[in-house]
């Protein structure tokens, strides 16, 4: 499969990608999504950060593609065990090629739609207004990686309902929670003007203490 096919099964057909390609050895497929996952959030997170200052964009392109590769190292293991535990088939192999194929698709939507979030950055200085523009991009276009990943056993279609909706609330739990707190520590989001770029966010509090601080 070359890369323009291999793009378009992203976007149009992910579920049957991931029906061809969960039979597949992962060496192949990992470099393939590897790259188009890299390319776009790299791509992305420069378009978060260049309107604060270029060193702070080469600091978000570079860290990017780090917050979204993590749910799909860390999470993956964890939504076959829960799919196990409802009575669903989806195999560590299947369970991988899903987790990165969803990520990959985030990371397109997202930089797609990012010319909004950046329009809202320039045309407004207000913190909180462009962080909730910049959040609502990711949920937007998490929720493309969502429906994957809720499908992604296979049988999804014959299965309860109840096993369907626990899938799919697993799904946005487990990933939501690990890419909140993967972009929380690695901190590619800096929009406050006058603020200089960090490298890395010391481990101290997660990220939803913080929000709860904040409130």
């Amino acid at each position: 499969m070359n890369r323009p096919s291999l793009f378009s099964a992203v976007i149009r057909d992910p579920i049957g990608a991931l029906d061809r390609w969960s039979g597949e050895d992962l060496g192949w497929l990992v470099p393939r999504l590897g790259a188009l996952l890299v390319g776009t959030s790299s791509l992305y997170g420069f378009s978060v950060g260049i309107h604060h200052s270029l060193e702070q964009g080469l600091y978000s392109a570079v860290k990017m593609p780090l917050v979204f590769f993590a749910p799909a190292l860390l999470a993956a293991p964890a939504l076959g065990a829960v799919a196990d535990a409802l009575g669903l088939s989806l195999p560590p192999r299947r369970a991988a090629a899903a987790s990165l194929l969803a990520m990959t698709r985030v990371a397109v939507v997202a930089l797609a739609i990012a010319p909004v979030a950046w329009l809202f950055a320039e045309a407004s200085r207000n913190y909180e207004f462009v962080a909730l523009s910049t959040a609502g991009v990711l949920l937007v276009s998490g929720l493309f990686g969502w429906g994957l990943l809720a499908r992604s056993p296979t049988g999804w279609a014959t299965a309860s309902w109840t096993s369907r909706a626990g899938m799919a609330v697993a799904a946005a739990l487990l990933f939501g929670v690990v890419t909140a707190q993967a972009g929380w520590l690695l901190r590619p989001f800096v929009l406050r003007p006058r603020l200089e770029p960090e490298l890395f966010q010391a481990p101290e509090s997660d990220i939803f203490t913080e929000i709860r601080r904040r409130l």
